[in-house]
């Protein structure tokens, strides 16, 4: 499924570590402060990733904006093999890419504390719905979501 702008999102959510009780940092960024935004004028968006509290691991990640599924991929292999946050943070990308504003995402004044304690739950079918600012429905996404 495509959506305008692109919707891209791997494994854990904050809303899922909240209910887990999993303790986490969020770093969010906007996409209009990614360089790349000037050369193409698409900055609506923002990227967020969820990290590990107690070793830095990434744990999930979203993404609304252009070119989010590219950038989801990268973040992808990092979760995959277990990496923590500063390595993506620390590399250098390509310049301008949407990828190089994983950097700015993981500076350590955009990473928050949330020490979520919640208890597990059961996953239910239920449906994902993805709203505009003037409240159309844009995607409904049925699947295994967190209540």
């Amino acid at each position: 499924m495509f959506t305008d702008p692109q919707l891209a999102h791997v494994e854990l959510s904050e809303r899922d570590a909240h209910l887990d009780g999993i303790p986490v940092r969020v770093a969010k960024w906007p996409t209009s402060a990614v360089l790349r935004t000037e050369t193409t004028d698409e900055t609506k968006g923002f990227m967020k990733a969820i990290v590990a509290r107690n070793d830095d691991r990434i744990l999930g990640f979203t993404m609304i904006g252009a070119e989010a599924g590219e950038v989801m991929a990268a973040v992808q292999v990092a979760i995959l093999a277990k990496l923590p946050y500063p390595p993506l943070r620390d590399a250098v990308l390509t310049h301008p890419t949407m990828a190089e504003g994983l950097g700015s995402l993981f500076e350590k004044s955009s990473i928050t504390i949330c020490f979520h304690q919640g208890r597990p739950t059961a996953r239910r079918n239920r449906v994902a719905t993805i709203k505009s600012e003037s409240d159309d429905v844009l995607l409904r996404v049925p699947g295994q979501f967190s209540r």
